[in-house]
């Protein structure tokens, strides 16, 4: 039985605690540490009440910061973690702030990292996202893959000897809990529609849409396009509004009400679902909810230059948009899905987790 100090900073990587460390404790002893880079209550909160997720032993409280300002806070503070636990490995997720900024301590006092989601990449070299993957897989011991064209990826840069294609965990997340979602947060989601929209809420068909990365919503005339682009979209869009860009949409809604968007706080990951299976179409630039839509068999446009999984763009079930109106309202409105092109073998058969926790307790450290 290892000793695991798994890391999160962010929903995107509370949703893959809640289904990983679930696997992790049956084998290992697990300590959770929150870095507090995501502190909004409903980004953190309720997600870890919704999902079950173990109690954080700590919460760095990072919070907001440049990106240099915020990798360092990272570092030192859990360095302090680090030394007092002495864990036998740091497992972590993804891409954010977190995930580099904890690689790179553990990495320099000599713990072993063990990173999920491995060998993504968009060959997109100013992208935050994509500098902190890439560091974090050349210092972990353990590089799990989601699927085969990341553990290729892996191979490409030589790390051969670290690399694991075990799949991807988010699938096993949306496995387990969309059938829980649909059972148990579907009606208040509406109810509070409703009451959100005047008593004007959409029913089917809508769309949903969340957008929150810097290069879509730095500059206000590139959100501004992306949301004259919805405006024109012929069935209402649900918004869900990032708390990075709140006060930014409040300024563009002083100029335009934008009437056919539905601008909602931050839902729960289980009305994500929810709201993701039921709509005819998501746009979006969060890389974890294009997953979803793809494996909810809801067309996906993503606002982003690249995309993460190019085999998910087959049969154009995502599409990549340019963050302007007429290149989103052309690819929502005129591109033709192939639903054949579906296939989700690759993504592990919902038993990613498993196999992170066996290869952990099993395979020796470099």
């Amino acid at each position: 039985m290892a000793k695991i100090l798994s890391v999160v900073g962010g929903r995107p990587q509370f949703i893959k605690e809640a289904i990983t460390g679930h696997a992790l404790r049956r084998h290992h002893q697990e300590i959770l540490v929150h870095t507090g880079q995501h502190y909004d209550v409903e980004l953190s909160e309720n997600i870890f009440r919704e999902l079950g997720i173990l109690t954080p032993t700590y919460n760095l409280g990072v919070g907001s910061g440049s990106h240099a300002v915020q990798t360092a806070r990272i570092m030192v503070e859990l360095e302090k973690v680090l030394l007092q636990e002495k864990p036998d490995i740091v497992l972590l997720y993804g891409d954010m702030n977190s995930t580099m900024g904890a690689a790179i301590a553990s990495s320099k006092i000599g713990i072993p990292v063990a990173h999920v989601e491995a060998g993504a990449r968009m060959r997109v070299f100013d992208m935050p996202e994509e500098q902190n993957r890439i560091v974090t897989d050349h210092l972990s011991t353990w590089d799990f893959a989601c699927n085969q064209h990341d553990y290729e990826n892996l191979l490409s840069e030589g790390l051969s000897p670290y690399a694991y294609n075990v799949g991807d965990v988010m699938f096993d997340a949306v496995q387990h809990f969309l059938p829980i979602a649909q059972n148990t947060v579907q009606g208040g989601i509406w109810n509070d529609i409703q009451k959100l929209s005047e008593g004007n809420a959409p029913t089917e068909p809508w769309y949903f849409s969340t957008i929150h990365r810097p290069e879509n919503t730095d500059e206000t005339e590139k959100l501004k396009e992306i949301l004259c682009g919805l405006q024109e979209l012929p069935h209402r869009v649900i918004f869900t509004v990032h708390p990075r860009i709140r006060e930014k949409i409040e300024m563009l809604r002083r100029e335009d009400k934008f009437e056919n968007i539905l601008f909602i706080k931050p839902v729960s990951y289980l009305e994500s679902l929810c709201l993701t299976a039921g709509a005819v179409g998501v746009i979006t630039d969060s890389g974890g909810l294009q997953r979803e839509s793809y494996w909810l068999k809801t067309p996906g446009v993503i606002i982003l230059r690249e995309m993460v999984d190019k085999h998910m763009g087959n049969g154009n079930c995502l599409v990549l948009a340019k963050p302007n109106k007429e290149n989103i309202l052309e690819k929502v409105l005129h591109t033709q899905i192939d639903r054949d092109a579906y296939d989700f073998t690759p993504y592990g058969g919902g038993e990613a987790c498993k196999r992170i926790a066996e290869i952990l307790r099993t395979e020796k450290t470099r």
